[in-house]
């Protein structure tokens, strides 16, 4: 069932965010997990690995981002929404109230 997905997390340091630094990792994320993807550049990238082309050996069908947000401030998830939608991924569900944290849900 899960065969052809892969789930995706990026992380961008807060005070980096709003730099182009969040876009240049998706790209490169979904230029190795998937060889239809079609990568951007526009950006250098360096790499102790060889990193340098897709994977290749593996389709991915479905790439699942989960994005945990503060139900009670919305601006951070349209955000993101508009971000992911650039690359695009399609929004498939809301799951409400799954966690708690710092007295907030």
């Amino acid at each position: 069932m899960y065969r052809y997905t892969v789930e995706l997390d990026i992380f961008v340091h807060p005070d980096y965010c709003n730099k182009g630094i969040g876009s240049c990792l998706m790209d490169k994320m979904l230029n190795l997990m998937d060889i239809k993807y079609q990568a951007r550049a526009g950006y250098e990238w360096t790499a102790k690995a060889d990193v340098s082309g897709s994977v290749g050996s593996r389709v991915v069908k479905t790439v699942i981002c989960q994005v945990p947000y503060d139900a009670g401030d919305g601006t951070n998830i349209l955000w993101t929404t508009k971000f992911l939608q650039r690359f695009g991924f399609k929004k498939a569900g809301d799951t409400q109230c799954m966690g708690f944290k710092c007295d907030k849900t």
